[in-house]
C-alpha cells in the first residue's frame, strides 16, 4: 500500500504548480497511481506513477524527486497525453 503521505505530497506539488488546475487521483490498476489535472472538467494532462516508485529510498522525498525530475514542465510539454513516472524515476509519455 503506498504511504498517504506521498500521494498527499505529489497532489500538493501538482497543486502548486498547477494552481487554477484541479487535480484528481485514483488507483489506475495495472500497478498504477494515477493523478489527473483538470480545467473546466477537461483533461489537461495525467501522470501516472508504477507503484514500486514509492518503494525506493531515493524517492523517500517526494516533493524534492519530482522538482528535480521537472515533471509539471514534462506534462505542460505534453498536453493531453498519459505521462508515466517509473519506479527509476524516468519520465515517459504513453
Amino acid at each position: 500500500m503506498i504511504p498517504q503521505e506521498k500521494i498527499d505530497a505529489v497532489k500538493q506539488y501538482l497543486q502548486a504548480e498547477f494552481p487554477d488546475f484541479q487535480v484528481t487521483e485514483r488507483d489506475a490498476g495495472d500497478m498504477l497511481w494515477q493523478f489527473r489535472v483538470l480545467k473546466n472538467s477537461a483533461t489537461f494532462c495525467d501522470v501516472k506513477f508504477e507503484n514500486l516508485f514509492w518503494t525506493y529510498p531515493e524517492h523517500e522525498d517526494v516533493k524534492k524527486t519530482l522538482e528535480g525530475l521537472k515533471l509539471s514542465k514534462f506534462m505542460k510539454n505534453n498536453l493531453t497525453k498519459t505521462v508515466i513516472v517509473t519506479k527509476e524515476g524516468q519520465l515517459k509519455v504513453v
